[in-house]
């Protein structure tokens, strides 16, 4: 509960700058929430935009509990003068050097964070994107999960079947629980857009989760 009440603080401060975007619940599975210098409260005074890097970890579900990939990556950047928030993916296999690294390593870009935790791929994907990162925040598939259901679940639209591990999500409209929503997520081989695709379903996902906890039922949920 009380790393629930911290990352959900975190959404309320992003949810009055951004003017729209919002962080993520769940009890073990975030690792990091840290600042790249003590200028971000200047900056935010200053009118001036600020990012985060989330990094979604391929475990915390199917017996999977090393430390993984960060198969997910999606950088927010908030400019509170604009009251607009951008979201982008970071496609996984993009190759980039590794930033931290003692000798010169090229690897795919979700590396980063199985070789150097939160803090390589926050200094990595900075150094790929040419963007400052003031904020990273790790959340793995059971945090996912568990948002979800946090926010009594998501609607989603999808123009194709979505199956994987012996689910599928058919195609149409569709209110997704948090097990649902995993599997909506974690599909990548059998969408004709391959992780192109994925990312967007994550977008929709997020995006969905975002639009519950901007009405005031879910805060008085988090009040409790």
């Amino acid at each position: 509960m009380k790393k629930l009440k911290i990352v959900l603080g975190v959404i309320g401060v992003i949810l009055v700058i951004g003017g729209g975007f919002y962080k993520i619940k769940e009890n073990q599975a975030i690792r990091a929430i840290k600042t790249q210098n003590k200028q971000v409260s200047n900056r935010i005074n200053q009118d001036k935009p600020i990012s985060f890097l989330l990094l979604g970890a391929d475990t915390g579900s199917d017996g999977r509990v090393d430390r993984g990939l960060s198969d997910s990556m999606m950088v927010v950047t908030l400019n509170p003068k604009t009251k607009k928030t951008l979201v982008y993916s970071i496609p996984r296999d993009s190759l980039a050097e590794m930033v931290g690294s003692k000798t010169k390593n090229v690897q795919k870009i979700n590396a980063a964070y199985e070789l150097g935790q939160a803090k390589m791929a926050k200094k990595t994907v900075s150094e790929f994107i040419g963007v400052p990162i003031d904020y990273s925040v790790t959340i793995d598939m059971g945090a996912l999960k568990e948002l979800v259901d946090f926010v009594d679940g998501v609607d989603v639209k999808t123009n194709i079947d979505v199956s994987f591990d012996g689910q599928t999500i058919k195609k149409g409209r569709h209110h997704l629980n948090g097990k649902q929503a995993l599997v909506y997520t974690r599909m990548r081989y059998q969408d004709p857009r391959g992780d192109y695709g994925r990312q967007l379903r994550q977008q929709e996902v997020l995006r969905g989760v975002a639009d519950k906890i901007q009405k005031p039922h879910t805060w008085s949920i988090y009040q409790v």
